[in-house]
């Protein structure tokens, strides 16, 4: 074998190049490959490897020293791979530094319990202590993240944030605890509840502003000037049982309750339901307890009793006072234990005003003036025209005397006279003088013309009756003069009725009314037999009390007319007027017969059909119309409505905000077509509910909630969808085409 040295140097070597060497076992000669050699060589190294210049170029092993600082013996350079950067890494004395490259992507993790990462020696993460990661600032150990804590470096040491680099949000779990100095004071999360420990507090500004729980079931409330609290409601509950569940106290100073509202029922309300509302004051003042209203009135309302206990004077000074009692009777009773000691209800001031006593009870001793053993006196001092008024407004003035004399009752002028005076204006709101078992006198002593006067001046329809109901005698009534005669004069009717025989005797009869009334009145009939008789009055009134009828009765062969008619030869137009009283009926026809209008017919209320007759054709129902019908407003129909046409006004000149319908077949695609039974007969139609969601103004809701539909309004947005389809269909025409 030639000498190795004899062979060509090969610069390049692979793992797979082949080396001779000598087998230890049995001297034999024997080959290696590179890679097997590198295997094994590296393979047994378990302490630190020395590497010099002459050695391998990367080793990956628990401690490494790279060269040494002998001269000649220093690492010349260290060349870095992907994503890592070497700086001062030649020379020696050098100290590398390797820098990671923040782009780079081969290195997948640095494991090593001394390992620390950092700008510098004083900026840094270090992984040195087992199971924490300490973070240094400024050579100062600012915080540690543990196992399962994040803490500063020392206690109170570091701040969350600054002034001017604040977080923006902090997220915690359910049932989480800010515990401050070590339980000091705690804030615990619940569900949906933030809990401060036992008697800790919440201030503000200093120690005399803060709320907390002194005890279980307690919270306070404490400033040492003034709580506000303001909301548009606020609303104070206490659910405790005790006499004290709600307690406002001021132990210095006062208590105001002031509200603004300016509405009505904006009020200050304080109610007691099922208890009592005490308001207390120990202060010796004479306005120890003061209710004051400066703009409105002050109303005291009980339901069963007002009590007003005192050893004083009870004093009311006021611009009004009114006292009102609902529900119970009200009594003002002062009760007197001697003479002269009266109780004066008066009414101070020489003005223009007056002491009303008013009640406004349905009784008929609704007012109550009475006296269990005195008597009673009503003196008036008042001038000429100030008198003693008693009226009734709406009732009866009743004055009665119990007492048997003939005097019981008098009313007496010593100078003036006497007017008793009734202003009623409706049927029996009469003045009434009634004897019971005695009789009624009136008499005059005056050498008058008038000594005695009845007098009627109210109006036209006023009438003076003298009536015995009972009086069997022909003399029942009487008019007597002893010295005179009896003279009876009508401006108008002279009217004698009798129920018997009306008898006058007297050798002529003159009734000469000139252009008044004569009037003859019975409870039998009233026979006129003439060959002809005419009655010619500017006015004809016929009155009855019972049923009237106006008949004709003809015996002739020909047909007879009964004609009722109002001419006017001037030229003011005639009319005919039936059911002149508001609410009387008018009844015109009869049921089996027909009733012909001739001319035109003009109802200014509602016309009421009450027939039930269907209409089958054109001839019959309840209303058969031979013209034409004009109806201004809208026509309602609960059935079905036939006609040979119909006809709706569409001019231009009736509409206005006119736009063009933008979609029609996505509209009726909405709501479908039925076949149904309607009012027993067979439809096909839409269902106006599913309309109305889609085209709304064309659906229409009666006063009883039914919806009716104009199909008009359906078949405008049929007819753009005709047009849609139209022009889908020429566009695929063009495209077969």
């Amino acid at each position: 074998m030639a000498r190795i040295s004899t062979y060509d140097l090969d610069g390049t070597i692979s793992n797979t190049d082949k080396v001779i060497g000598t087998d230890s076992s049995n001297t034999t000669t024997k080959n290696f490959k590179l890679q097997s050699l590198k295997e094994f060589i590296f393979a047994g190294i378990s302490g630190p490897v020395t590497i010099n210049s002459l050695g391998v170029s990367t080793v990956t092993f628990p401690a490494i020293t790279l060269g040494t600082d002998t001269s000649g013996s220093y690492v010349e350079s260290l060349v870095a791979g992907d994503g890592i950067q070497l700086l001062n890494n030649s020379g020696e004395g050098a100290t590398p530094t390797v820098k990671v490259n923040p782009l780079q992507t081969t290195i997948t993790s640095i494991l090593n319990d001394s390992l620390c990462v950092g700008r510098d020696s004083t900026n840094k993460i270090c992984f040195t202590t087992d199971n924490q990661i300490r973070f240094t600032v400024n050579n100062a150990l600012d915080l540690i993240l543990a196992e399962n804590a994040l803490t500063p470096g020392a206690s109170d040491g570091t701040a969350l944030g600054t002034a001017s680099l604040m977080w923006s949000d902090l997220f915690l779990a359910s049932l989480s605890v800010i515990n401050f100095d070590n339980g000091n004071v705690t804030v615990t999360h619940g569900d949906g509840v933030l809990q401060i420990d036992t008697d800790s507090k919440l201030e503000f500004r200093d120690n005399a502003i803060f709320i907390n729980s002194s005890t279980d079931g307690q919270l306070d409330i404490d400033a040492d000037d003034e709580i506000e609290i303001n909301s548009a409601k606020i609303d104070i509950d206490a659910t405790g049982n005790g006499s004290d569940a709600i307690v406002i106290e001021a132990t210095a100073g006062g208590i105001d309750i002031l509200a603004s509202g300016a509405a009505a029922g904006e009020d200050i309300d304080i109610i007691a339901t099922g208890s009592s509302i005490n308001i207390t004051s120990t202060e010796s003042d004479a306005d120890a307890i003061y209710l004051r209203s400066t703009g409105g009135g002050i109303n005291v309302d009980a339901a069963l009793k007002l009590d007003v206990d005192t050893d004083g004077a009870v004093e009311i000074d006021s611009v009004g006072l009114s006292i009102d009692s609902a529900g119970v009777a009200a009594n003002i009773t002062s009760t007197t234990d001697g003479a002269a000691e009266d109780f004066t209800i008066s009414l101070a001031g020489a003005t223009d005003s007056s002491l009303i006593l008013s009640s406004s009870g349905t009784a008929a001793d609704a007012l109550q003036i009475k006296t269990t053993a005195g008597g009673i006196d009503i003196t008036n001092g008042g001038a000429s025209g100030e008198d003693i008024d008693i009226s009734g407004a709406l009732s009866a003035v009743n004055i009665t005397s119990n007492e048997s004399t003939s005097d019981s009752i008098k009313i007496e002028s010593t100078l003036g006279g006497i007017d008793i005076l009734a202003s009623g204006a409706a049927a029996g709101e009469d003045i009434d003088i009634t004897a019971t078992g005695s009789s009624v006198n009136i008499s005059s002593t005056e050498n008058a013309a008038n000594a005695i006067k009845l007098h009627a001046n109210g109006g036209t329809s006023e009438t003076i009756k003298i009536h015995a109901d009972q009086g069997s005698s022909g003399s029942s009534i009487e008019l007597l003069s002893d010295a005179g005669g009896i003279v009876m004069g009508a401006g108008t009717t002279f009217d004698l009725n009798a129920t018997g025989a009306a008898t006058i005797d007297s050798a002529g009869i003159d009734i000469n009314s000139g252009s008044s009334t004569i009037e003859l009145t019975t409870t039998g009939g009233l026979d006129i037999n003439s060959s002809a008789a005419t009655i010619d009055a500017t006015t004809l009134s016929i009155d009855s009390t019972d049923t009237t009828n106006i008949t004709m009765t003809a015996n002739s062969d020909s047909a007879k007319t009964l004609t009722i008619d109002a001419l006017n030869s001037g030229s003011g137009a005639g009319s005919i007027l039936l059911g002149v009283t508001s609410g009387t009926a008018v009844t015109i026809g009869h049921t089996t017969s027909q009733t012909t209008v001739s001319d035109d017919l003009t109802v200014t209320g509602k016309l009421n059909v009450d027939d039930a007759t269907d209409a089958t054709n054109a001839t019959n129902g309840a209303l058969v119309v031979d013209g034409g019908i004009s109806v201004v407003k809208k026509i309602f129909c609960t059935s079905t409505v036939t006609a040979s046409n119909f006809i709706t006004t569409s001019d231009r000149r009736l509409k206005s905000e006119i736009e063009p319908i933008k979609e029609g077949l996505e509209i009726i695609k909405q709501f479908s077509s039925y076949n149904y039974i309607k009012d027993g007969e067979k439809e096909s139609g839409f269902i106006a509910q599913e309309v109305k969601e889609v085209i709304p103004h064309a659906v229409y809701q009666n006063n009883e909630g039914y919806l009716s539909m104009s199909d008009r309004g359906v078949v405008a947005y049929m007819h753009k969808a005709i047009l849609e389809l139209e022009k889908r269909l020429i566009s695929i025409e063009e495209k077969l085409k």
